[in-house]
Protein backbone atom coordinates (compact mmCIF):
# COMPACT_ATOMS: atom_id res chain seq x y z
CA UNK A 1 0.00 0.00 0.00
CA UNK A 2 0.54 3.38 -0.73
CA UNK A 3 1.32 6.25 1.69
CA UNK A 4 0.75 9.75 1.30
CA UNK A 5 0.73 12.77 3.73
CA UNK A 6 0.08 10.14 6.16
CA UNK A 7 -2.68 8.22 4.07
CA UNK A 8 -2.50 4.92 3.77
CA UNK A 9 -3.48 2.93 0.67
CA UNK A 10 -4.51 6.36 -1.07
CA UNK A 11 -3.50 7.50 -4.43
CA UNK A 12 -3.71 11.39 -3.86
CA UNK A 13 -1.77 12.66 -7.42
CA UNK A 14 -5.39 12.85 -8.76
CA UNK A 15 -6.92 15.46 -6.71
CA UNK A 16 -6.72 18.33 -8.12
CA UNK A 17 -5.25 21.20 -5.66
CA UNK A 18 -4.79 25.16 -6.32
CA UNK A 19 -1.36 25.93 -7.74
CA UNK A 20 0.66 28.52 -6.17
CA UNK A 21 1.34 29.66 -10.14
CA UNK A 22 -2.04 29.79 -11.15
CA UNK A 23 -2.68 32.33 -8.26
CA UNK A 24 -0.24 34.44 -8.98
CA UNK A 25 -1.43 34.29 -13.05
CA UNK A 26 -4.41 35.26 -11.96
CA UNK A 27 -2.85 38.29 -9.75
CA UNK A 28 -0.56 39.47 -13.19
CA UNK A 29 -3.58 39.28 -15.08
CA UNK A 30 -6.09 41.76 -12.78
CA UNK A 31 -3.25 44.03 -12.75
CA UNK A 32 -2.22 44.52 -16.71
CA UNK A 33 -6.06 45.20 -17.39
CA UNK A 34 -5.73 47.99 -14.69
CA UNK A 35 -2.79 48.73 -16.23
CA UNK A 36 -4.30 49.32 -19.16
CA UNK A 37 -7.14 51.05 -18.39
CA UNK A 38 -5.28 53.97 -16.37
CA UNK A 39 -3.00 54.07 -19.69
CA UNK A 40 -6.49 54.57 -21.87
CA UNK A 41 -7.72 57.02 -19.36
CA UNK A 42 -4.27 59.25 -19.54
CA UNK A 43 -3.37 59.13 -22.95
CA UNK A 44 -7.21 59.82 -24.61
CA UNK A 45 -7.61 63.05 -26.79
CA UNK A 46 -8.70 65.66 -24.78
CA UNK A 47 -10.57 67.29 -27.58
CA UNK A 48 -12.20 63.69 -28.47
CA UNK A 49 -12.37 62.30 -25.28
CA UNK A 50 -13.72 58.47 -24.87
CA UNK A 51 -17.57 58.48 -23.88
CA UNK A 52 -18.31 57.67 -20.34
CA UNK A 53 -20.78 54.82 -21.65
CA UNK A 54 -17.54 52.88 -23.09
CA UNK A 55 -15.45 53.02 -20.09
CA UNK A 56 -18.52 52.03 -18.00
CA UNK A 57 -18.73 48.94 -20.25
CA UNK A 58 -14.93 48.08 -19.96
CA UNK A 59 -15.67 48.51 -15.98
CA UNK A 60 -18.71 46.27 -16.27
CA UNK A 61 -16.91 43.83 -18.36
CA UNK A 62 -13.67 43.68 -15.66
CA UNK A 63 -16.45 43.08 -13.08
CA UNK A 64 -17.99 40.44 -14.42
CA UNK A 65 -14.87 38.76 -15.23
CA UNK A 66 -14.04 39.35 -11.64
CA UNK A 67 -17.20 37.83 -9.95
CA UNK A 68 -16.87 35.08 -12.63
CA UNK A 69 -13.33 34.44 -11.55
CA UNK A 70 -14.56 34.50 -7.29
CA UNK A 71 -17.13 32.14 -8.20
CA UNK A 72 -14.60 29.86 -9.38
CA UNK A 73 -12.44 29.86 -7.11
CA UNK A 74 -15.36 29.10 -4.45
CA UNK A 75 -16.76 26.15 -6.59
CA UNK A 76 -12.72 25.21 -6.73
CA UNK A 77 -12.56 25.29 -2.84
CA UNK A 78 -16.37 23.31 -2.41
CA UNK A 79 -14.72 20.63 -4.37
CA UNK A 80 -11.25 20.62 -2.53
CA UNK A 81 -13.21 20.51 0.65
CA UNK A 82 -15.15 17.25 -0.86
CA UNK A 83 -11.87 15.75 -2.05
CA UNK A 84 -10.47 15.98 1.56
CA UNK A 85 -13.85 14.65 3.08
CA UNK A 86 -13.42 11.51 0.21
CA UNK A 87 -10.11 10.71 1.65
CA UNK A 88 -10.71 10.54 4.68
CA UNK A 89 -13.57 8.55 4.58
CA UNK A 90 -11.66 6.23 2.18
CA UNK A 91 -8.70 6.02 5.11
CA UNK A 92 -11.52 3.45 6.49
CA UNK A 93 -12.28 1.10 3.40
CA UNK A 94 -8.63 -0.02 3.15
CA UNK A 95 -8.82 -3.59 5.09
CA UNK A 96 -12.43 -3.62 4.74
CA UNK A 97 -14.05 -6.76 3.11
CA UNK A 98 -16.30 -5.53 0.44
CA UNK A 99 -19.04 -7.76 -2.07
CA UNK A 100 -18.02 -6.92 -5.99
CA UNK A 101 -21.16 -7.86 -8.53
CA UNK A 102 -19.34 -10.56 -10.18
CA UNK A 103 -19.16 -14.47 -11.38
CA UNK A 104 -15.83 -15.46 -10.10
CA UNK A 105 -13.39 -15.30 -7.39
CA UNK A 106 -9.94 -16.31 -5.75
CA UNK A 107 -9.86 -18.51 -3.82
CA UNK A 108 -7.17 -19.58 -1.54
CA UNK A 109 -6.75 -22.68 -0.05
CA UNK A 110 -7.68 -23.17 3.96
CA UNK A 111 -10.25 -20.24 3.29
CA UNK A 112 -13.99 -19.88 2.50
CA UNK A 113 -15.06 -17.72 -0.33
CA UNK A 114 -18.22 -15.89 0.19
CA UNK A 115 -20.81 -13.88 -1.24
CA UNK A 116 -24.72 -13.37 -2.24
CA UNK A 117 -27.11 -13.95 -4.83
CA UNK A 118 -29.25 -11.11 -6.05
CA UNK A 119 -32.74 -12.54 -6.64
CA UNK A 120 -35.12 -10.48 -7.80
CA UNK A 121 -38.48 -12.59 -7.21
CA UNK A 122 -38.98 -15.49 -4.82
CA UNK A 123 -37.79 -18.92 -6.39
CA UNK A 124 -38.36 -22.38 -5.35
CA UNK A 125 -35.56 -24.52 -6.78
CA UNK A 126 -32.02 -21.88 -6.19
CA UNK A 127 -28.87 -23.30 -7.39
CA UNK A 128 -25.43 -22.56 -6.92
CA UNK A 129 -22.78 -24.25 -9.67
CA UNK A 130 -18.87 -23.58 -8.41
CA UNK A 131 -16.23 -24.10 -11.50
CA UNK A 132 -12.59 -24.13 -11.57
CA UNK A 133 -10.75 -21.71 -14.26
CA UNK A 134 -10.90 -24.62 -16.89
CA UNK A 135 -14.63 -24.66 -16.41
CA UNK A 136 -15.21 -28.22 -14.61
CA UNK A 137 -18.01 -28.52 -12.31
CA UNK A 138 -16.85 -28.54 -8.84
CA UNK A 139 -19.81 -28.54 -6.78
CA UNK A 140 -23.31 -27.17 -6.71
CA UNK A 141 -25.49 -26.32 -4.06
CA UNK A 142 -29.40 -26.76 -4.14
CA UNK A 143 -30.75 -23.84 -1.84
CA UNK A 144 -34.44 -24.27 -3.29
CA UNK A 145 -36.47 -21.78 -1.88
CA UNK A 146 -35.35 -18.39 -1.79
CA UNK A 147 -37.46 -14.99 -1.20
CA UNK A 148 -36.63 -12.16 -3.24
CA UNK A 149 -33.30 -10.01 -1.30
CA UNK A 150 -29.72 -10.98 -1.33
CA UNK A 151 -28.90 -15.05 -0.39
CA UNK A 152 -25.73 -15.40 1.24
CA UNK A 153 -23.79 -18.33 0.64
CA UNK A 154 -19.77 -19.75 1.56
CA UNK A 155 -17.92 -22.28 -0.59
CA UNK A 156 -15.59 -23.99 1.74
CA UNK A 157 -13.40 -24.99 -0.63
CA UNK A 158 -14.55 -28.85 -1.15
CA UNK A 159 -15.70 -30.33 -4.16
CA UNK A 160 -19.00 -33.18 -4.02
CA UNK A 161 -16.57 -35.64 -2.72
CA UNK A 162 -15.65 -33.50 0.19
CA UNK A 163 -11.91 -32.90 -1.66
CA UNK A 164 -9.94 -29.83 -0.81
CA UNK A 165 -9.41 -27.50 -3.97
CA UNK A 166 -6.06 -25.73 -4.87
CA UNK A 167 -5.94 -22.18 -4.71
CA UNK A 168 -7.31 -20.45 -7.78
CA UNK A 169 -10.11 -18.42 -9.72
CA UNK A 170 -13.44 -20.41 -8.84
CA UNK A 171 -16.63 -19.43 -10.97
CA UNK A 172 -20.12 -18.83 -9.67
CA UNK A 173 -23.61 -19.86 -11.47
CA UNK A 174 -26.82 -19.26 -9.57
CA UNK A 175 -29.97 -20.24 -11.55
CA UNK A 176 -33.46 -20.46 -10.71
CA UNK A 177 -36.95 -20.85 -12.58
CA UNK A 178 -39.18 -17.63 -13.00
CA UNK A 179 -42.88 -18.49 -14.36
CA UNK A 180 -41.87 -21.31 -15.59
CA UNK A 181 -38.32 -20.36 -17.52
CA UNK A 182 -34.65 -20.96 -16.45
CA UNK A 183 -33.22 -17.54 -15.41
CA UNK A 184 -29.35 -16.79 -13.78
CA UNK A 185 -29.06 -14.46 -11.64
CA UNK A 186 -26.18 -11.81 -10.51
CA UNK A 187 -23.71 -12.73 -8.02
CA UNK A 188 -21.68 -10.75 -5.61
CA UNK A 189 -18.52 -11.91 -4.09
CA UNK A 190 -16.38 -10.73 -0.66
CA UNK A 191 -12.74 -9.77 -0.98
CA UNK A 192 -10.43 -7.58 0.26
CA UNK A 193 -9.76 -3.92 0.02
CA UNK A 194 -6.06 -3.15 -0.55
CA UNK A 195 -5.73 0.32 -1.58
CA UNK A 196 -8.07 3.34 -2.61
CA UNK A 197 -7.36 5.46 -5.71
CA UNK A 198 -9.11 8.71 -5.31
CA UNK A 199 -10.72 10.53 -8.69
CA UNK A 200 -10.91 13.90 -9.35
CA UNK A 201 -13.53 15.85 -11.39
CA UNK A 202 -16.56 14.09 -9.95
CA UNK A 203 -15.51 10.77 -10.94
CA UNK A 204 -15.97 7.70 -8.21
CA UNK A 205 -13.33 6.66 -6.29
CA UNK A 206 -11.38 3.46 -6.97
CA UNK A 207 -11.20 0.51 -4.50
CA UNK A 208 -8.00 -2.29 -5.50
CA UNK A 209 -9.34 -5.29 -4.26
CA UNK A 210 -7.79 -8.26 -3.81
CA UNK A 211 -8.23 -10.63 -6.40
CA UNK A 212 -10.52 -8.14 -8.79
CA UNK A 213 -7.60 -5.01 -9.60
CA UNK A 214 -9.38 -1.66 -9.44
CA UNK A 215 -13.05 -1.80 -9.10
CA UNK A 216 -15.63 1.53 -8.70
CA UNK A 217 -16.83 2.33 -5.62
CA UNK A 218 -20.37 2.25 -7.35
CA UNK A 219 -19.96 -1.52 -8.25
CA UNK A 220 -19.68 -2.53 -4.47
CA UNK A 221 -22.79 -3.83 -3.02
CA UNK A 222 -21.72 -3.92 0.77
CA UNK A 223 -18.92 -3.43 2.99
CA UNK A 224 -17.81 -5.18 6.18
Amino acid sequence: MSETGGLQGINLSEIGLHSPVNVEKEKTEKNEFLQLFVAQLRNQNPLDPQDGADFLGQLAQFSTVEGIKNMESAFNKIADSLNSSQALQATSLVGKKVQVRTDAGLYMEGNKLAGAIEVPTPVSDLALSVYNEVGQLVKTYHINAAQKGDVAFAWDGLDENGNAMPSGVYRFEAKGSIDGKTTQFDTFVASNVDSVTINKNGQPMMLNVSGFGKVSINDIKTIS
